[in-house]
């Protein structure tokens, strides 16, 4: 009785031992693990105007926006985007096939669809990962990612400057949801993400006088009340772990602060939780995302500030730096008397300067924020530029010294960028993109004596762009892609007349020498060389290589994105040197990326640790 009795105790006690371990297992954390994976052959995330990483709403998939470094069997042009998909079950991934040309994945709430930026028609489109064809979704001038959340909404920021807008998830018409604080010189809210329950959004705000994204800060704003309200000065790109953190970007890394979602409030210090993030400081965009389940997704890098240098070039490829600071330079152009550089300084805010080497002296000539692409008229008195002041992409000029007021070259129109102007100062020659059309972008000539009426000079359902009228003034050099590639062509002005290829295995931003002898422009790293006679007519020489080097070629090239590019170099008076970008940042790409699953647990720990 006694045994058996002792035999009842030592069972029960097991029991109760078993159910103790049983309990511990079931309650214990789930273990963090960490894998990663290569992007396609060819092809690799570069940093640009936008976070192009994302999870699925069930965390089950990870897409990303690649673009093509360098071709490979059947892997197209250099530069064209993909879009990436990749199961976490699955062993391999894939490019989707019925979206070629797009980029910006976002997930539609129940995962069924992405909105994509057709890129090279500037609009979103919903695409169906089922299949078929994409679905215009909305008109998007420029377009910064941003969350389509489950009140079937879709938010985000519909331009590169301005607020937070919403737009039906049926389409439609936009409505604004955060205001930019113009007092407190507020340039951009950007990066939206709705909170759990759907009643506020967070998103980074950027402002004039930041040259940094890592100076930026996030702020929180409810729906309801329209109140807003800031949870971390200096940092962007802000995502909600269901761990109860936020976690942001700075620096190359990642960092998380305890974030009450009920009162909107940051209750505890930043800890830095990841290193080597793939970001742009320069343009706010990180590349890295949190799913709903807790886990991480990355792509391995470093933070790339777009740090360059102007450059001189000579006809044989020799450098001369003009020693200047590393900044975002962009379009440098030479004053027609040689002795002024104007050039564009891009980033959080975008404006332009003048550079006398005379007298070593730099002037800023607008402070807005919001200017781009500067262009010297013939007697270098006036400056015309593309700026987003009128709420579109639209063309300006003002005095180069300030002596008067910017003025708006032209009432109507948008994605409009001035090119050259013609000797006799009648006709600007300008880029604007077809929005009806929804195609490309076309060349346009706006008379500025008399009625401003602008008329088209090439228009196609193709795109051309870089329009550059000639010393004499009789002939435009322009880029199409007619072909199917960038080449460079020339026509009679003010026409009719022929159309003259001048390159051939492709060309962009062409420039004249300033004698009217020869035609230079780019094909890729290449700076190609044309000799030229004008009169009785048009008669070019085999283009000519003159030197290869890996210089900016500003936003693509000039027949893309349709209407927003221009050649982001010059040429001196003699054509024996050229003034170039050189970007300092080349290895702001990845082709890798890391997945932590269970990221939300280790937020726990990593934040508990360093408190």
């Amino acid at each position: 009785v006694v045994a058996a009795a002792l035999a009842g105790v030592l069972l029960g006690v097991s029991a109760v031992g078993f159910w103790v371990w049983l309990q511990e297992r079931t309650t214990a954390p789930s273990p963090v693990v960490r894998f990663s994976f290569n992007l396609p052959e060819g092809k690799g995330i570069r940093t640009n105007w936008n976070p192009t990483l994302t999870f699925s709403p069930d965390g089950g998939t990870v897409a990303a926006a690649l673009q093509t470094l360098q071709v490979v069997s059947g892997s197209g042009a250099v530069g064209v985007w993909r879009t990436f998909l990749r199961r976490m079950d699955d062993l391999e991934g894939k490019l989707l096939e019925n979206a070629p040309g797009m980029g910006v994945p976002v997930f539609s709430p129940d995962g069924r669809y992405l909105l994509l930026w057709d890129i090279p028609h500037q609009v979103l489109k919903k695409v169906a990962l089922s299949g078929g064809a994409p679905v215009l979704f909305a008109t998007a001038d420029f377009t910064i990612r941003g969350d389509w959340a489950s009140d079937n909404y879709y938010y985000w920021t519909d331009g590169y400057f301005g607020p937070i807008v919403r737009t039906p998830d049926s389409g439609g018409k936009s409505e604004a949801v955060t205001e930019v604080d113009l007092e407190k010189q507020e340039r951009t809210h950007r990066h939206a993400q709705m909170l759990p329950g759907g009643k506020a959004i967070i998103f980074t705000v950027s402002q004039g006088g930041v040259e940094s994204f890592d100076d930026a800060r996030i702020d929180a704003f409810t729906l309801q009340t329209r109140k807003r309200k800031t949870l971390v000065q200096g940092g962007f790109c802000p995502r909600y772990s269901t761990s109860g953190h936020l976690v942001y970007a700075r620096g190359g890394s990642l960092y998380a602060v305890p974030f009450d979602t009920d009162n909107l409030a940051v209750t505890g210090s930043p800890v830095k939780v990841v290193d080597g993030v793939l970001m742009s400081t320069n343009s706010g965009a990180a590349y890295f995302d949190i799913s709903r389940t807790g886990t991480l997704a990355y792509a391995e890098g470093q933070a790339e500030g777009g740090e360059r240098a102007l450059v001189w070039v000579d006809r044989q490829g020799r450098t001369t730096p003009l020693g200047f600071p590393p900044r975002s330079y962009a379009f440098p152009r030479i004053s027609p008397d040689g002795k002024q550089i104007v050039y564009e300084i891009e980033g959080v805010n975008h404006d332009l300067y003048i550079f006398d080497p005379d007298r070593d002296i730099t002037t800023k000539i607008t402070t807005d924020g919001v200017s781009h692409a500067p262009v010297w008229t013939p007697d270098g008195k006036r400056i015309a530029f593309r700026s987003w002041k009128a709420g579109v992409m639209s063309m300006w000029w003002m005095p180069a010294d300030r002596s008067g007021p910017e003025e708006r070259l032209t009432p109507i129109g948008q994605r409009q960028s001035a090119v050259s102007f013609s000797p006799d100062m009648r006709y600007v020659a300008y880029n604007q993109m077809d929005v009806a059309g929804g195609a490309a972008s076309d060349v346009w000539m706006l008379p500025l004596h008399g009625e401003r009426k602008p008329r088209p000079f090439v228009k196609s359902r193709f795109s051309e762009g870089s329009a550059r009228f000639s010393p004499d003034g009789k002939w435009v050099a322009y880029c199409t892609n007619e072909s199917r590639q960038n080449e460079v062509f020339v026509q009679p002005w003010p026409g009719p007349g022929p159309k003259i290829k001048v390159s051939s295995e492709g060309g962009t931003d062409p420039t004249w020498r300033r004698d009217g002898k020869e035609l230079f422009y780019r094909n890729g790293d290449k700076m190609m060389a044309v000799a030229v006679s004008t009169a009785p007519t048009f008669r070019a020489s085999k283009p000519q290589v003159l030197w290869e080097g890996h210089y900016s070629h500003g936003m693509g090239s000039s027949c893309g994105p349709p209407g927003t590019t221009e050649a982001s170099y010059d040429v001196a008076a003699d054509g024996q040197r050229f003034l170039m970008v050189r970007d300092l940042d080349q290895d702001a790409i990845s082709t890798q990326i890391v997945v932590v699953v269970n990221f939300a647990e280790e937020l726990k720990r990593l934040v508990q640790a360093r408190k």
